[in-house]
């Protein structure tokens, strides 16, 4: 092959693999337009299909027998999810306000800092009714 390679210059040079008959029909498809007195060797029909090994055949066969039979969930939330979501939230925040201005003295007096775990606890329950929220 190089010893005809360096004899041509400027000029264009079609390689066909023979051994490989797919790529030689593609070269030959788009060279055959350019010029159509070039001889091509190989046949312009596709390669066919291998066949599959059993082991193959048979997981392609289960995947197919495969289904989704799981049962979808309601396409929307229930009605009284909302209402309850929002009041969560503001139970919540109004809880921490109020132990915020109060000094740290209400809502329930006498408890402390537990009246913040309180309140977060209200967001949080919000924040888990959101994600059920469609």
């Amino acid at each position: 092959m190089a010893k005809v390679l360096h004899q041509v210059k400027y000029e264009r040079v079609v390689v066909i693999d023979d051994e490989d008959a797919g790529h030689g029909a593609i070269l030959a498809g788009l060279a055959g337009s350019q010029f159509p007195d070039l001889y091509f060797p190989c046949s312009l029909t596709p390669m066919p299909k291998s066949k599959l090994r059993k082991k193959v055949q048979e997981k392609h066969a289960h995947e197919e027998q495969i289904f989704d039979a799981e049962p979808h969930g309601p396409l929307e939330s229930p009605s009284w999810l909302a209402p309850v979501m929002v009041a969560n939230f503001l139970i919540g925040l109004f809880w921490i306000v109020i132990f915020y201005v109060s000094q740290t003295t209400y809502p329930i007096p006498g408890i402390g800092a537990w009246n913040m775990i309180i309140g977060f606890s209200f967001v949080g329950v919000g924040f888990s009714l959101a994600t059920k929220w469609r």
